[in-house]
């Protein structure tokens, strides 16, 4: 507990002591030390962030920059108390402790580092590039597409992308893969105070994976193995309450999940998904809806008749 105090410590107070050294150095006009000082670490940095940005990793340039402040901070000071010594040396000292620093507080971040998420996030590139051909993919990735955590990521990455060929669905799946099955934490926007598990089926609707989303309903007919258990979970873990809002999809391609999904699961449609479509003001979803069945709560049928007869009356 102490030692996360004293990090979180450190990582808010070296922009502000990097910003003070700077301004004395400017102030001073000692421009060669502020050269040699910052010019590697601006380069450092502008390199991390485009291998993050070439992975997708989710940290801006501005959160690159926070993070290394640290140990920019300490190569700075390093910097100056050798100031009178061998140039050259200096310079390397300095500079090699602040990479020693930057490790070491990478090591000690609590949650994800830049490392992790940028090695998770290559290891991510490179399967997804394989199964997107896994007749052809490597012996490695075969080899661990027999782990089942594995083949349950390796399916969770491929529902996040709309253009994967629906043989890789397939394959995965006649592997053991569950396209229902909860993976790794990942925080609600609607209540950041609370965490759920997510489904591949959650990523296919998130991500407007079509495909993904018509070859996971037939697993929920009636007649399918283990359909009871399948339909269990996606009751529980409502698509059309909890991901399609996230979805960044055209409304028509919405209302076309949605219909899949309603066409072998009809319980799904409850008052509860209606409020999200009409909090959202989507009349259109709302219409579509409508069609299967009304809402039960009065209000709330007063309340998505009127934005549906916007698109009655044209306006």
């Amino acid at each position: 507990m102490i030692l996360l105090f004293v990090f979180h410590c450190v990582i808010l107070a070296s922009p502000w002591l990097s910003g003070l050294i700077i301004l004395r150095l400017i102030f001073t006009g000692q421009y060669k030390v502020l050269l040699w000082w910052l010019l590697p670490w601006g380069i450092a940095v502008l390199a991390l962030w485009l291998c993050c940005l070439c992975y997708g990793v989710t940290f801006n340039f501005s959160s690159v920059l926070y993070l290394t402040t640290p140990a920019i901070l300490s190569a700075g000071l390093l910097f100056w108390l050798l100031r009178n010594a061998a140039k050259p040396g200096a310079v390397i000292c300095a500079h090699l402790s602040g990479v020693a620093v930057f490790i070491l507080f990478q090591s000690l971040a609590p949650g994800a580092s830049v490392f992790s998420e940028l090695v998770e996030a290559r290891e991510q590139s490179v399967a997804m590039r394989q199964l997107r051909q896994l007749d052809q993919a490597s012996d490695d990735v075969k080899a661990r597409l027999q782990d089942e955590d594995f083949r349950q990521q390796a399916l969770a990455w491929s529902a996040a992308a709309p253009d994967m060929p629906a043989s890789t669905f397939q394959a995965l799946i006649s592997s053991g893969a569950n396209p229902f099955k909860a993976g790794w934490y990942e925080m609600y926007p609607q209540d950041a105070s609370s965490f759920s598990m997510r489904s591949p089926l959650s990523y296919a609707v998130r991500n407007n994976n079509l495909t993904a989303v018509r070859m996971f309903s037939e697993m929920l007919a009636d007649n399918a193995p283990g359909s009871a258990d399948y339909r269990d979970r996606v009751q529980h873990d409502n698509p059309l309450r909890f991901d399609i809002h996230l979805s960044t999809a055209a409304k028509t391609d919405r209302i076309a999940m949605m219909k899949t999904l309603l066409h072998r699961m009809p319980a799904l449609l409850d008052d509860n998904v209606y409020e999200g479509f009409v909090s959202e003001g989507d009349a259109e979803s709302l219409q579509f809806l409508w069609g299967i069945a009304p809402p039960e709560n009065p209000a709330l049928q007063e309340q998505a008749q009127t934005l549906i007869n916007t698109i009655k009356n044209g306006t």
